[in-house]
């Protein structure tokens, strides 16, 4: 299938693909892989390598192909892809250890993904031409791509987006009125509202109704990067519990509103493997929610119907987890790869880790992820629980082709026996004494163990995984209780639900459906913090902006010559960038 001129369009950044236009229904396009010399590191390794090869983080010195296609004004989710007519040769005996780290089949796996551009919407396919066919390495020389349109697909897709929350477009934001005050929230948690908050910020100086205070926000972490992805609309209402202690209707005296934010910083649960992995937003230490007084009215927790079927699964432990992960250095001043304790001329560090109520019998998963910079391979990092090794992290020697990656990344996972007392002093020494020159960075620490569900005060928040299942009833047994305690479905924080409990013998019980993941709270009392207070915020209305062709995002170093490309036609503006 030929290129459309017509249709090609110019980027800010270099797009290493082919561009075609798929407009019937089936297109079958033909391609070929030029394969250059094994390419060879300073430390004795052997890569693979070809004409317009991407690469990514996850495998640097692996490249990957990948085509993208104009598609209208379809989705991605419209087309089907598939490979016919592959024609493989052997991989070189030199590149094969490379290719070791690539989880590969007996055929190529396609990635798709979603972009737009000015004329439309845009399908990349990307591969690793590589396969595993009986016991031997092949690597892909050509291929045809059958690109199939499937509406059924797309119908389905976007059925999926319209269960999710807050789907609709809005045509005017929340914020387009006065009275809105931008508050900050830097750990995931409880937090609480008082009328002197409102006063010595300058919100209000007289009493309001208790049902006037209201809370938006989304509490997301970093915003999805396919275009295609769900994100909310606007920001969404957080619920309060607003408690009137001399039940008069204004929010006064010893009044509180308690309410529940998310930091922006997100957790993910594989239930396959039962792991939790977490993800560091690169851009913001702080998510940021919006109160005022006079817009509106409280959107309340409301309490969820109570379960009457029989439990069918009991709960008293819980999945808990902790991270460790500084953001102090960019290594080569580029990108999202940060870094945080440097291991040069202090070769070790160490991180505690506390969990009350630790469950002994459950082992700790321990995950260290770092990178080392050394001109050989035989630097390594030591693990520790206190005294106790647990292993060791090997580092290959950098590599010097012109896409090498500047560090030699290293992930490892180990288990250990959770003890009785819950606190972890996680030991790392890096060992460079075979190469002096070497230097290793910190990535991040994950921790994950089980503790039993008691109550020691505060928040307690508790989910359990490995109880998900479709039907499922459960019933949690939370020990150390009182009757004043309340406990929260946080799973949804612009959907928090007031879980209705019993309480008996110091141990408060709750029945709840178990078909996905659920996350809660148990808390008393009000010593929760305050956010912190932003300051004011003027009418603000994105929806009502008309479509733009171009934004240009920009450093002030170089905003004159940004000024200068916006006085001209925005034809020769995109000829020029």
């Amino acid at each position: 299938m030929k290129i459309n001129p017509t249709n090609t369009f110019r980027l800010i950044v270099l797009l290493l693909f082919s561009v075609f236009y798929v407009s019937r229904a089936q297109k079958s396009v033909s391609g070929e892989i030029f394969w250059k010399e094994t390419v060879k590191s300073a430390s004795g390794g052997a890569y693979p390598a070809f004409d317009q090869g991407s690469y990514d983080l996850e495998n640097p010195s692996i490249p990957k192909k990948c085509e993208n296609f104009e598609i209208g004004s379809a989705t991605a989710a419209s087309y089907d892809v598939s490979f016919s007519n592959v024609q493989y040769v052997s991989v070189p005996a030199a590149e094969v250890n490379a290719l070791k780290i690539l989880p590969l089949s007996s055929s190529p796996e396609i990635i798709k993904g979603f972009g737009q551009s000015f004329t439309g919407n845009r399908l990349s396919v990307c591969f690793y031409p590589y396969v595993k066919q009986n016991g031997q390495y092949l690597k892909v020389k050509s291929y045809s791509l059958v690109i199939t349109e499937n509406p059924a697909a797309a119908a389905r897709v976007n059925a999926e987006a319209r269960s999710k929350k807050a789907t609709t477009t809005v045509s005017s934001s929340v914020l387009d009125a006065e009275g809105w005050h931008k508050i900050a929230i830097e750990k995931t948690g409880l937090h609480k509202i008082t009328p002197d908050f409102l006063v010595k910020n300058g919100i209000t100086s007289t009493a309001v109704n208790v049902d006037k205070l209201r809370i938006v926000g989304n509490g997301v972490g970093m915003l999805p990067e396919k275009v295609g992805d769900y994100r909310p609309d606007d920001v969404q209402e957080v619920p309060l519990k607003v408690f009137d202690q001399n039940n008069d209707g204004l929010f006064n005296g010893s009044d509180y509103a308690v309410f529940f934010a998310r930091d922006p910083h997100t957790w993910s649960y594989n239930s396959t493997t039962d792991v939790y992995s977490h993800t560091i937003n690169t851009y913001r230490k702080k998510n940021f929610y919006f109160l005022t007084v006079t817009n509106g009215n409280t959107a309340p927790v409301t309490p969820l119907p109570v379960v009457t079927q029989p439990a069918t699964v009991q709960v008293t432990t819980y999945d808990d987890y902790q991270f460790v992960e500084d953001e102090k250095s960019n290594l080569v001043g580029t990108g999202r790869q940060w870094f945080g304790d440097v291991f040069d001329f202090t070769l070790q560090y160490s991180y505690s880790f506390s969990f009350p109520n630790i469950e002994p019998t459950v082992p700790v998963r321990l995950r260290v992820n770092a990178g080392a910079r050394a001109s050989s391979g035989n630097t390594f990092m030591t693990i520790k629980n206190g005294a106790n090794t647990l292993g060791r992290m090997n580092f290959d020697a950098y590599q010097t082709f012109e896409t090498a990656a500047y560090v030699r990344i290293t992930d490892s996972v180990k288990f250990f026996n959770a003890g009785s007392t819950g606190g972890y002093s996680i030991l790392l020494e890096y060992n460079n004494a075979a190469n002096p020159s070497g230097v290793a960075w910190l990535d991040f620490i994950e921790m994950q163990v089980v503790r039993k569900l008691s109550y020691g005060g505060g928040m307690l928040f508790f989910r359990d995984g490995s109880i998900a299942n479709t039907g499922q009833i459960a019933e949690y047994t939370i020990a150390n209780a009182s009757n004043d305690m309340l406990v929260w479905d946080v799973t949804d924080q612009n959907d928090i639900k007031a879980m209705s409990t019993s309480f008996a013998n110091n141990q408060l019980t709750f029945k709840a459906n178990a078909d996905e993941l659920r996350e809660y709270v148990a808390f008393r009392g009000s010593s929760f913090s305050e956010p912190e207070f932003v300051g004011k915020v003027a009418p603000q209305n994105l929806h009502a902006l008309a479509a733009k062709e171009m934004i240009i995002v920009t450093n002030h170093a170089i905003e004159r010559y940004i000024e200068r490309v916006e006085r001209v036609t925005p034809e020769v503006a995109r000829e020029r960038l």
